[in-house]
């Protein structure tokens, strides 16, 4: 029995690669390729390199790109081959971008610039990195098993090449000279291309849905059917089958490295009754405490502290619960795809005559599926800024890129948000192109009666909310529950049959889930928006001052003012207290003036 099943899975994964290769060659204009000293072979090679560029949105690019790796005996009318080109073409420009900004040393003496051009050549090999990685999954062919996952992967990793390089040229805000523009003209090719290819495998995702091609969900339970023993193949021996084998009793530990800097950057990282802080004040601005550009990592009941900018939350697929996070502007930003779940956001004390801001998110390509999701959660005053909060306004969000976009669902809003709910980052900048939307909120500041009424606030029913639940935004289903901490996959609360806060709800556009799928042409956006004159919440990732920070294990739970009053019986909020009050932590100076400490 455990053969032929074996034997029946096999079969069903062949013709499920040989399905999907049928697929990507229809939706690309694929043809079977011709000798390469075929006459028909240059024009059918320039035709699917056409249909590959169609619904991209740098076209031109696309199509120069893929023409002058195809040329004389290179010509190919194969769409997986041309895809497997463009991903090469763009990390060898990425690559050559990093290597020739070391020329640029000369151009500013300015140590922030030199910092900046050193953080560039870091975080271009990263996005190398994410392409690469993104080809392998691709050329290792794509089948039905696994198509949900792979094609999640590649999203979330071409999302963090652009990420990357947006995050490159960030770091010249503010920085005399013009090395930031002559990096900037040498990431316009990569980034472009890699735009282009978060194009191309939305296409494919897109195509799928629409067919209604099998999942993964019901191809995962053909494989659940199967025991270990039938799983793992034949040629194991018999001990490194038992290593092999799924033992549900064995309870492994992990270890925990932590950088000096404040700074996550494994995939599969998890953080648990540990809090993070950047102590250097209101006063010194920008300030990190903990920076994460990791992929599928967990935080549970943890605690950052800080002011300005005290969340980083940079790339991919993130999640968080029963955590604090204190600040005053724009104190969790980034562009990750990350949910925060049962958390507390608390609004600290500014210096005079500033706003309090809460989230910042910088989402730069329509197609990113990235995005800010505070579900469960409660917004409220730190005891010093309460006095305050009528003066030092505070509100939850502002776009800091073209295509912002953040959720606030199933939350508690208290007083201290302004009824406008949302703040412009500079005049009109990307008012238009980014997301926000609130759903089934509560508390004195739950209202939508005087919310700013720009075109990208949205009211959405609980249908089109769903997308953005954890099961659905970060395929947390997959990877969250096996760790063993509390976890919602879809929604916290009973489902209203019309939100009490809601106005008419707003009408489906093919943008709002451009990063699911679609092709229609965002050519009308790009350069609507230009780049915010303003300071971005963060000009560098090495910005926050390396004398700053502090790490303390701590499970209490947070003292009166901090409990998260959600009345939701199935979950209880519980965060690290002050490092500054417990007595418990060790604490040692480092070579760099960082502080670190361990319970």
């Amino acid at each position: 029995m455990a053969v032929n099943l074996r034997n029946k899975t096999a079969i069903a994964g062949v013709c499920s690669l040989l399905l999907v290769a049928m697929v990507v060659a229809v939706i690309f204009g694929g043809q079977t390729k011709n000798e390469p000293d075929d006459p028909s072979t240059i024009s059918s090679s320039q035709k699917a390199i056409a249909n590959l560029c169609h619904n991209t949105d740098y076209r031109e690019t696309c199509v120069d790109t893929l023409t002058s790796s195809s040329g004389g005996n290179n010509a190919t009318s194969d769409p997986n081959e041309l895809i497997e080109r463009a991903f090469r073409a763009t990390i060898n420009d990425i690559r050559q971008a990093a290597q020739n900004s070391s020329l640029f040393l000369d151009l500013t003496q300015d140590p922030r610039g030199k910092s900046a051009l050193d953080s560039c050549q870091e975080l271009a090999g990263r996005a190398a990195a994410d392409l690469e990685r993104s080809l392998d999954k691709f050329a290792a062919g794509l089948d039905f098993a696994t198509l949900d996952d792979v094609l999640s992967d590649l999203k979330i990793w071409l999302s963090g090449a652009i990420t990357y390089q947006e995050t490159c040229l960030d770091g010249f805000e503010g920085i005399e000279g013009d090395a930031g523009e002559r990096m900037r003209s040498l990431l316009t090719r990569g980034m472009q291309m890699t735009s282009n290819g978060l194009a191309m495998v939305n296409e494919i995702s897109s195509v799928f849905q629409s067919i209604g091609a099998p999942t993964l969900s019901s191809n995962r339970r053909l494989l659940m059917q199967l025991s270990d023993a039938e799983i793992i193949p034949d040629w194991v021996d018999a001990g490194r089958r038992r290593l092999l084998m799924n033992n549900a009793s064995a309870k492994i530990e992990a270890d925990i490295v932590v950088a000096k800097d404040g700074t996550v950057q494994g995939d599969y990282f998890t953080a648990k009754d540990i809090a993070f802080e950047n102590y250097a004040g209101a006063e010194k601005h920008q300030a990190v405490a903990l920076r994460v550009s990791a992929d599928l990592v967990l935080f549970h009941n943890c605690r950052m502290d800080g002011y300005q900018d005290t969340l980083y939350a940079h790339t991919y697929r993130q999640f968080y619960r029963n955590c604090t996070i204190t600040g005053t502007i724009d104190f969790v930003f980034g562009d990750s795809a990350a949910i925060f779940q049962d958390c507390t956001f608390v609004v600290r004390k500014p210096l005079p005559n500033q706003s309090c801001i809460v989230t910042a998110q910088g989402r730069k390509d329509i197609r990113q599926p990235t995005g800010l999701v505070l579900q469960n959660c409660s917004f409220i005053a730190d005891p010093d800024y309460f006095p305050l909060r009528h003066t030092n306004k505070a509100y939850l969000g502002r776009p800091w890129k073209e295509f912002s976009r953040t959720i606030i669902l199933e939350s508690f809003l208290d007083d201290l948000i302004q009824p406008q709910g949302w703040l412009p980052w500079n005049e009109t900048f990307a008012l238009d192109t980014l997301f926000y939307t609130e759903f089934n909120n509560r508390g004195p500041a739950a209202s939508k009666a005087g919310r700013v009424t720009w075109a990208g606030v949205k009211e959405l029913p609980a249908s089109r909310i769903r997308r953005f639940t954890a099961d659905e935004f970060i395929d947390g289903k997959r990877w969250v529950p096996v760790q063993g901490i509390p976890y919602a996959g879809g929604f916290m609360l009973p489902i209203p049959a019309k939100d009490e806060n809601a106005g008419a709800y707003s009408p489906v556009v093919p943008e709002e889930d451009k990063d699911i799928g679609g092709s229609k042409d965002k050519s009308e956006y790009i350069g609507k928006n230009k780049p915010s004159a303003s300071k971005v919440p963060t000009t560098s990732i090495a910005a926050a001052p390396e004398s700053s920070y502090v790490a303390v294990a701590s499970p209490s739970p947070l003292p009166s003012p901090y409990n998260n009053n959600n009345n939701n019986e199935d979950t209880t909020v519980a965060a690290a207290s002050s490092p500054a009050s417990s007595p418990a932590l060790q604490s040692g100076k480092t070579d760099s003036g960082s502080f670190f400490g361990l319970w």
